[in-house]
């Protein structure tokens, strides 16, 4: 079992003595009974599957234990979709995040329980919502940390060295990144994912190369890729990434922009418009980061504007529990130079 799993293992163990549940496992390295631990939990006699992140392809094809043992699924993070599938088969699971399920009479458990990491950063969630700690956690992902180092990161997410130290320190202390500044995989991923929440604007236009003052306007950046401006977004970014997403001739656009005032000037140059009826949809990127290190992908994808770090587009792709992470899982197997896993 390896030390990340490891961990999964001994917070799994942890809640259910925190429940009150009398727990006894023999752990296997699948080689003999084809499982990762067989046991019992309070007279239930159960067989374990240790996982990272299982799909729903994942735990679809599992088979129930042949000597009649409740199954339980223990993995550092499960989607909605996946649980959905493991409760219409009737598995148990333990998800890392934070919520156990035993449905299986008479151990009848379907509660929240504390989450990996929580113990070691004082219980305090970490506020992700914040765009200056959101910014430090998304150089970090995109390895930006590792390359440029403190003050290079500083640089480039227009923070002082001391605010990116001392929001590093924090991300160390909650085990969501090494003392090399590399991510805890995929904790720190989740844990963005969660606080992931752009409000996408529909609109009845779009911008355009080569409109000169309106694009100066809209801070759009076309003549100095290497400031601000606008970065595509969702499916039009991923694709920018060669992922696995199919996109009409007559798809509209997604963007994110660098700030409030730009998407008020791109409301009164476009005009707004309803879903369905749309030339583009934009939105106020999360943190500074995402429309401050930006790339061109045009000979890769046919599209004139620029895409964000292909972080940002395995995040948007994440905010859907169930096509969106399976769209990340089929991507991971052929991620193109320069893209690395961090989910």
């Amino acid at each position: 079992m390896d030390r990340a799993l490891g961990e999964v293992w001994d917070v799994f163990q942890s809640s259910l003595n925190g429940l009150g549940l009398d727990a006894a496992f023999r752990t296997d390295d699948g080689s003999t009974s084809g499982w990762d631990a067989v046991g019992s939990i309070s007279g239930v006699d159960v067989t374990v599957e240790l996982r990272a992140a299982p799909t729903v392809a994942d735990v679809s094809a599992l088979e129930n234990p042949r000597d009649g043992a409740y199954l339980i699924v223990v993995a550092r993070r499960l989607s909605t979709a996946v649980r959905a599938v493991l409760i219409e088969r009737g598995i148990g699971f333990f998800d890392a995040r934070g919520h156990l399920r035993l449905w299986h009479r008479p151990l009848l458990v379907d509660t929240t329980v504390p989450a990996l990491g929580a113990a070691t950063n004082g219980g305090v969630r970490l506020r992700f919502d914040v765009p200056s700690l959101l910014d430090v956690a998304l150089a970090v992902l995109d390895g930006s940390v590792t390359v440029a180092g403190v003050r290079g990161t500083a640089a480039l997410v227009d923070r002082s060295p001391s605010t990116v130290s001392k929001l590093l320190a924090t991300l160390r202390a909650a085990h969501l990144v090494d003392d090399r500044g590399e991510p805890t995989v995929p904790d720190l991923f989740d844990a963005v994912v969660d606080s992931w929440h752009p409000v996408r604007m529909p609109l009845a236009d779009l911008p355009r190369p080569g409109s000169g003052p309106v694009n100066d306007r809209l801070r759009l950046g076309f003549d100095d890729p290497d400031g601000p401006g606008w970065v595509l977004a969702d499916a039009f970014a991923a694709a920018a990434w060669a992922a696995p997403v199919v996109l009409g001739g007559d798809a509209a656009p997604d963007f994110y922009l660098p700030d409030a005032q730009s998407l008020r000037h791109a409301r009164t140059l476009f005009g707004d418009a309803e879903f369905g009826r749309h030339k583009s949809t934009v939105a106020v990127a999360p943190a500074p980061f995402v429309c401050r290190h930006r790339y061109d992908r045009s000979q890769a994808f046919n599209n004139p504007f620029l895409a964000p770090s292909p972080v940002v587009a395995a995040l948007d792709l994440a905010m859907d529990p169930a096509r969106g992470r399976e769209t990340l899982e089929v991507w991971s197997r052929q991620l193109p130079p320069g893209v690395r896993r961090v989910w």
